[in-house]
C-alpha cells in the first residue's frame, strides 16, 4: 500500500481526536483566542465563539464565569 496511507505534507494530527488536519496558513492579522483558542478573523474585536475580547483591544468581554 505504500504512500497510499502516507498523511499529505503538511497535514497535522490532532492530539485529542486523532483527526488528520489539512494544513492551512494563518491569515494575516488573524487572532487566536486566549479562553477558547478558537481562530478569528483580523477584524472582529470579540471572539465568536465564546465572545471573548481580543487582547489589546480594550473591549469588555460580555461573558461572566
Amino acid at each position: 500500500f505504500g504512500d497510499k496511507f502516507r498523511p499529505p505534507a503538511g497535514s497535522w494530527t490532532c492530539g485529542t481526536c486523532l483527526l488528520q488536519n489539512k494544513s492551512s496558513d494563518k491569515m494575516s492579522g488573524s487572532w487566536d483566542c486566549d479562553t477558547c483558542l478558537v481562530r478569528n478573523k483580523p477584524d472582529v474585536v470579540k471572539c465568536v465563539a465564546c465572545d471573548t475580547a481580543k487582547p489589546g483591544t480594550g473591549v469588555k468581554s460580555s461573558m461572566t464565569l
